[in-house]
């Protein structure tokens, strides 16, 4: 994503994604600043399939060795579309030609939805733990992984 798409990417992120999330307030303004000077190499928007428009964004961190943590969503608007499930399936064909041996991602335990879009993606539970947000508020989560063995890389 680049500059002009700060604005299309600005409206993924309203008040239920922040609130979802726990972020303070100005982490919305901290994304969009990202964006717009481009340092958020790691992060793909994802696209309404026949204009084009930034409906959410997907992100990978490097974690452990050869460990990638994905980050993923979907403004409210345009949930329950497939976006989420069609998004993590391209970056995970995409990884596969990559230097990670695997993927993880965690939810909370209350998010059947993103539980079945990870397992449907090939991800499955590793570990169930308390996360804690960075407003402090801790939450009953899952982790999930999916390993990207040598014959997929290939």
């Amino acid at each position: 994503m680049g500059r002009r798409d700060a604005p299309a990417f600005a409206a993924t992120i309203d008040a239920d994604v922040v609130a979802e999330n726990r972020w303070a307030p100005n982490v919305r303004g901290d994304f969009i600043r990202a964006v717009e000077s481009g340092a958020l190499a790691t992060t793909y928007a994802i696209c309404e399939r026949r204009t084009g428009a930034i409906v959410g964004a997907i992100s990978l961190t490097s974690a452990d060795k050869g460990e990638a943590d994905l980050g993923l969503w979907i403004g409210v608007d345009n949930r329950g579309r497939g976006y989420a499930s069609d998004a993590l399936t391209a970056l995970v064909r995409l990884m596969r030609n990559a230097e990670y041996t695997s993927v993880t991602a965690s939810t909370a335990e209350t998010n059947s939805v993103m539980q079945s879009v990870l397992r449907h993606a090939g991800f499955v539970e590793k570990v169930r733990y308390e996360h804690q947000f960075p407003n402090g508020e801790v939450v009953p989560a899952i982790k999930f992984d999916h390993q990207l063995d040598v014959a997929e890389r290939l």
